[in-house]
């Protein structure tokens, strides 16, 4: 393997290992924002968000 293409390879699992989170996490906020009521229960109340994060990496595709 080059060097060059050491280097890609890098790249491209670094690339693709920050897809995934950045596409969760804005999806998590669309959700939020889209059910007001939601948002409002984990201000509230903070020991709902192990369950919040359970949900949101379930319902929300890693690509959409």
């Amino acid at each position: 393997m080059t060097d060059q293409e050491r280097d890609a390879n890098a790249t491209l699992i670094l690339i693709t290992g920050f897809e995934q989170p950045r596409n969760t996490i804005a999806g998590g906020v669309l959700a939020l924002a889209q059910h007001p009521e939601q948002w409002k229960a984990l201000r509230k109340d903070r020991a709902l968000l192990p369950g919040a994060v359970e949900e949101i990496l379930r319902w929300v595709p890693p690509n959409p």
